[in-house]
C-alpha cells in the first residue's frame, strides 16, 4: 500500500515539475506583449501561484492606476506579470520572466 502511495506521489510531483518547466520556455516567453489579455496570459502559461493588486504608476505622467501582479514560481525561480486593470480587462503592462 505504501509503495502505491509512493507512485502516486511521485507521478503527481514529476507531472507538476515538467508542467512548471514547460510553460516557460523560449517560444512562449517570446509571445509576450505589452497589451496581451491577461486571457491569452493564463491560457500560456497556466494559472499564477498568486495574485495580488495594487496601486501603480502613482510617480509617472499620467498618474496612478489599478494594477495586479500574478507570480509563478517555477523551479527557475519566481516569474512575475503586472496588468493594467481597465473597465473592458487586464492588460498586461510589463514581465519579469527567469529563462
Amino acid at each position: 500500500m505504501l509503495k502505491k502511495i509512493y507512485v502516486v506521489l511521485t507521478v503527481i510531483l514529476v507531472s507538476h515539475l515538467v508542467g512548471c518547466a514547460t510553460q516557460f520556455n523560449e517560444s512562449n516567453i517570446n509571445s509576450l506583449y505589452i497589451g496581451m489579455s491577461s486571457n491569452v496570459v493564463r491560457e500560456i502559461f497556466g494559472t499564477p501561484s498568486g495574485i495580488s493588486s495594487s496601486v501603480c504608476g502613482s510617480a509617472t505622467p499620467s498618474g496612478a492606476w489599478i494594477c495586479e501582479k500574478w507570480k509563478y514560481e517555477t523551479l527557475s525561480g519566481m516569474n512575475e506579470f503586472t496588468f493594467s486593470v481597465k473597465p473592458e480587462g487586464k492588460f498586461l503592462n510589463s514581465w519579469n520572466v527567469n529563462r
